[in-house]
């Protein structure tokens, strides 16, 4: 809905980048909702929202898209396929990339997180977008999945060319362990005039955040889309206005952060119990379920050899996890694939022995068909809001 009515306010296209398996649920869905028509990306070109192929001529073809919305496959752009030069080649209205925790740093570890990051293909892709888009969306149910670190490289995926995000290049808020410190509580911006103008100017929080900064934004005569304040600035703002923002001190950090001002977290608890003002009900009428084979007498009964094989991976994950934090994923992804079969499990274990976070970066991947006109050999190389967007 938010990117069909910047389409309808601009005159730029639309793409959509989520998972290959969901692209024709986004396309389906956009026509049933919204009737907002689209075409989504295949081998063989362009399909429209009634399913008419426009056929392709090679990979440039994608950046001829028949709708004003176009909806290509994450897989695409994780293996480097060629269309990805042509995608970067556009400017766009906007960009949406769902499940965009799958954008990540390769050297996601506890004990790697304050390291410059090594972003995977698509975390690349974001960046570079990212400068070419007017409006960003970065969907997705699980912000973090292991670390903190992970909610702060969406944010700085989402700033790029806008400084109202994480400030410009000198912002105190770009500096990693610094921002989530401040954003866990663990430490305060400075009391003293210097120190804390140095937090609250850069970015310079929107009037709508509260009365201190619409006045701070009055008297340096500051517009709503500029976003840095000059540090000498402090001395022209009025005394009751300095006094406002000394008072925020003690909470700007957990209160005032980039992180709820841009990620927007819309839990199921939330939309299932809060009333909308307007229709009386809740924002999401509650699903109920009932599960049934939940307890011990109706569960189905493992085999002898993988009940042996589900308690040796048991024990592997109690090793693993007093090495290593953040270990419960994997140990439920490990726990599922020696379920399913035992081969299927050995490879998995393997990998955690092998490099803990490849498991991760391997799930996440997409396998995508290659595209028109690519060779074999090319194919084959390897190469994005909160429980909401």
């Amino acid at each position: 809905l938010a990117a069909m009515l910047m389409a309808l306010q601009g005159d730029g296209p639309v793409l959509v980048v989520p998972p290959k398996t969901l692209l024709a649920q986004w396309q389906d869905e956009m026509w049933s909702l919204l009737r907002l028509p689209s075409a989504r990306w295949t081998p063989q070109g362009w399909i429209d929202e009634h399913g008419h192929l426009h056929p392709a001529r090679g990979p440039e073809s994608v950046a001829r898209c028949p709708r004003r919305v176009g909806l290509v496959s994450q897989g695409l752009i994780t293996s480097r396929s060629p269309v990805v030069e042509h995608l970067l080649s556009m400017r766009y209205e906007c960009v949406v990339v769902d499940e965009a925790h799958r954008a990540r740093r390769r050297n996601l570890a506890p004990n790697r997180q304050h390291e410059r990051p090594d972003p995977n293909n698509l975390m690349k892709f974001v960046y570079e977008v990212g400068a070419r888009t007017k409006s960003l969306l970065l969907a997705t149910a699980t912000p973090v999945q292991l670390l903190p670190v992970e909610a702060f490289d969406l944010l700085s995926m989402l700033a790029t060319g806008h400084e109202g995000v994480l400030g410009n290049m000198f912002s105190r808020w770009r500096q990693v362990e610094e921002a989530l410190a401040l954003t866990l509580g663990r430490t305060e911006v400075p009391s003293d005039s210097t120190g804390l103008w140095e937090y609250v100017r850069n970015p310079l929080p929107p009037s709508s955040e509260g009365k201190a900064f619409g006045d701070v934004r009055r008297t340096l005569d500051m517009k709503s889309d500029a976003w840095v304040a000059m540090p000498e600035a402090y001395a022209s703002l009025r005394k009751p206005e300095q006094q406002a923002l000394r008072q925020l001190a003690g909470e700007y950090g957990r209160m005032h952060n980039p992180f709820l001002r841009h990620i927007v977290r819309r839990t199921r608890e939330y939309l299932e119990s809060t009333i909308d003002p307007e229709t009386h009900e809740p924002y999401l009428r509650p699903v109920r379920v009932e599960l049934l084979g939940e307890d011990d007498a109706s569960a189905l009964t493992l085999p002898l050899y993988l009940q042996e094989a589900y308690a040796t991976a048991e024990e592997f994950c109690r090793t693993l996890g007093g090495r290593v934090k953040g270990a419960g994923f994997l140990k439920t992804l490990l726990l599922r694939r020696v379920g399913s079969s035992i081969r299927a499990g050995e490879i998995t274990a393997q990998k955690m022995l092998d490099s803990w976070e490849s498991v991760v970066e391997d799930s996440d991947e997409d396998d995508d068909e290659p595209d028109l006109a690519v060779e074999p050999e090319t194919a084959a190389r390897g190469r994005g809001a909160p429980d909401g967007g």
